[in-house]
């Protein structure tokens, strides 16, 4: 029988939380760190944060939101949104993420997965 995991994905917009239908018409609806500190209390096994702005933006990941977030969560941490390079990757670690999802990335660039894993892990 499969363990049930609780996995919450939160989409950040800059330094918020927000809610959107199809990323359209996004509604702030709280802090990262609160949520963090709501999810600790509720074990979920994992959390995946996306920056729904970075890759629009041209930029990765906010690295001291990431920080902060990580100095507060108890559970493994994946983030995605602007990962396009190796050194993003490793700027997330250093900051405490367990794990990143590379999405226009991967598609855009298929040889960086592979590249990625090689460094870092599969």
């Amino acid at each position: 029988m499969h363990k049930v995991r609780v996995i919450p994905v939160l989409l950040l917009k800059h330094w918020g939380i927000e809610k959107s239908v199809r990323f359209k018409d996004n509604v702030y609806i709280g802090s990262p760190i609160n949520a963090v500190r709501v999810f600790n209390g509720r074990n979920v096994d994992e959390l995946i944060l996306l920056d729904i702005v970075a890759t629009p933006e041209r930029r990765g990941p906010d690295l001291e939101i990431i920080r902060q977030i990580t100095s507060e969560a108890q559970m493994p941490l994946t983030v995605g949104g602007g990962i396009r390079d190796l050194e993003t990757i490793r700027g997330l670690m250093a900051a405490g993420v367990d794990r990143v999802a590379i999405n226009t990335a991967a598609v855009e660039t298929p040889a960086f997965v592979a590249e990625a894993a090689a460094v870092f892990g599969s």
